[in-house]
């Protein structure tokens, strides 16, 4: 007796409109959000050649630019193999080949600062034998990271001296 009547016209009407309206918000938002994700332009697959302090800090550096996604490090010690660093898997050099395939690499990172030349040719050259086109860039020497005057765009192609088969000797 108490109910009125127009409540069974009313009711169905306020449903209906509930839930078509929160339907196509959702499907609103979600279509939005897909929109917004082919707005971001591809990120460049990198992978640091080093998990040492320098690659920890170049991966930190890394995650504030955006066109670049750090996939993992690379490292020569083996009891690192397999293990997470910044959130990111640590493969050991033997996997190298491996990985510059499946993880489509693009850039090769190499945070050894103090690295030989004869190193960095050598990691250069495997870089290439496993995927021709992997672009290798080193990070700058210990002087300039000390002084704190490096960012990720101070990253430099590895030049063609660097490549030698010696080290530099003084005259």
């Amino acid at each position: 007796d108490s109910v009125p009547r127009t409540l069974a016209v009313i009711q169905p009407i306020v449903f209906f409109l509930g839930l078509t309206g929160g339907r196509l918000l959702l499907s609103h938002l979600i279509v939005d959000a897909l929109q917004g994700l082919r707005r971001i332009p591809m990120r460049k697959q990198v992978l640091i050649y080093g998990a040492g302090v320098f690659g920890q800090q170049l991966a930190s550096s890394i995650r504030q630019e955006p066109t670049l996604y750090v996939v993992g490090f690379i490292d020569r010690n083996e009891g690192l193999r397999g293990s997470m660093l910044e959130g990111k898997r640590i493969w050991h050099t033997n996997d190298l080949a491996t990985v510059l395939v499946e993880e489509s690499i693009e850039e090769v990172l190499i945070a050894l600062p103090s690295a030989k030349r004869s190193e960095r040719r050598a990691i250069v050259e495997l870089v290439q034998r496993y995927k021709a086109g992997v672009r290798v860039r080193v990070l700058p020497s210990l002087s300039q990271i000390a002084s704190g005057r490096i960012s990720v765009n101070d990253l430099r192609e590895v030049q063609i001296d660097e490549l030698l088969g010696r080290d530099e000797v003084s005259p």
